[in-house]
């Protein structure tokens, strides 16, 4: 797997100089920056990035969590979004879905296409739930490092 931690760093010129590239996906956390950029995709947000990933396994993903509370701290936690690469990627609907070890009441969807992950959620399930895919622009902007991210095992 190949990954980078500077600006432009995984997009085109720069990222066919590494053989082997798989497939490239949005990332980000809204748990860390807020909703936004994240939830309501805005490619132009600071904390919106393209990766790439070397692993023929791995698929784009986007995780949609709603408001909930974690069952062993007691602790409640707002409406979250992640985008980001997982291994064997399956879709999982609407409901009771599991991440990074914690279960929470979301949906994760999957696809397989360069920075296919860019649709954007325009209402909760109960409100006739939607997706539809935007695009602001191009150019990433200003990168984190990969201490912004807590552990991948935490409760969202």
């Amino acid at each position: 797997m190949h990954c980078c931690n500077s600006p432009k760093c995984n997009i085109e010129p720069e990222a066919n100089a590494f053989k082997g590239i798989a497939i490239q996906c949005y990332t980000c956390d809204s748990r860390i920056t807020g909703l936004e950029g994240c939830m309501l995709f805005d490619e132009s947000s600071p904390h919106v990035y393209k990766a790439g990933s070397s692993s023929r396994e791995e698929s784009c993903a986007t995780i949609i969590g709603l408001t909930g509370r974690d069952s062993v701290t007691g602790t409640i936690y707002p409406d979250f979004a992640i985008r980001t690469f997982i291994p064997k990627c399956v879709n999982q609907n609407w409901g009771t879905v599991s991440y990074g070890g914690a279960t929470f009441s979301g949906r994760i969807e999957c696809c397989t296409s360069y920075l296919c992950n860019k649709e954007i959620t325009t209402s909760k399930p109960d409100d006739g739930f939607e997706l539809r895919p935007r695009t602001l622009r191009t150019e990433p902007s200003e990168r984190g490092t990969a201490g912004d991210y807590p552990e991948m095992g935490a409760a969202p």
